[in-house]
């Protein structure tokens, strides 16, 4: 299978996947797009089916005697809560990706050339890395308290992606030495840093959206 065995090349020899796609107008390897959307697929289906958890709307808090403010606030927590949780791989891929391939701009602007080949590597290590969101499954089957934690919707799904991520980095740039390590690390975390902002701003955006929807459904009933 394609898939599979783009995945084990990424893990073992990131190189040969990488620079196939860049270089070469026939890659034996899977589309990096593809290969990062099988993955958010996978994960996205089995957080719903696992986990059945759907966000209570709370009548209070969303009827058209409260104030608007404290409805559109609900909304963007409501959203916020979904892009960390069910949504999670999917907002992961589309823009820690990106995020990742911006920092790599900066710090490995001597071993790899260009944004486009930040990007191909970044697409590929995500689309690789985010099957370890698996863990999350049991932790929030077991404990649903954590679903509402910011540690566990933050920061654990950064590191356990950046274990991964970093792996292919090491494997991919041949790194000696504490000076390429220090490259990576600060990639990372300038791409998480990133990551962390546009998903605030991406919650925000939804947020302020459903609550525009709801708005003006309210008005057309008046009308």
């Amino acid at each position: 299978m394609e898939f599979v065995n783009t995945f084990r090349e990424m893990l073992t020899n990131p190189e040969h996947v990488v620079d196939s796609f860049v270089l070469e107008e026939n890659s034996n390897f899977q589309h990096p797009f593809a290969y990062g959307l099988v993955g958010v697929i996978i994960i996205v289906a089995l957080y719903s089916l696992v986990l059945g958890y759907r966000t209570p709307i709370l009548a209070d808090m969303v009827s058209k005697e409260i104030d608007q403010y404290q409805q559109l606030t609900y909304w963007i927590q409501y959203a916020n809560l979904k892009v960390s949780t069910i949504l999670l791989p999917l907002s992961m891929f589309f823009l820690l990706t990106p995020a990742l391939s911006i920092s790599g701009l900066f710090f490995f602007r001597d071993n790899i050339d260009g944004f486009y080949y930040n990007l191909i590597l970044s697409t590929y290590a995500i689309g690789t890395a985010i099957l370890s969101l698996l863990i999350l499954v049991p932790i929030w089957f077991i404990i649903p308290s954590t679903l509402f934690s910011s540690i566990i919707t933050t920061y654990l799904p950064l590191i356990l992606v950046g274990i991964v991520v970093l792996r292919i980095y090491e494997r991919y740039l041949f790194m000696e030495g504490i000076r390429s390590w220090i490259q990576v690390l600060s990639t990372y975390v300038l791409g998480s840093a990133i990551f962390l902002m546009l998903e605030s701003l991406s919650a925000s955006v939804i947020g302020y959206f459903i609550f525009a929807v709801n708005r003006f459904l309210d008005i057309w009933g008046q009308v």
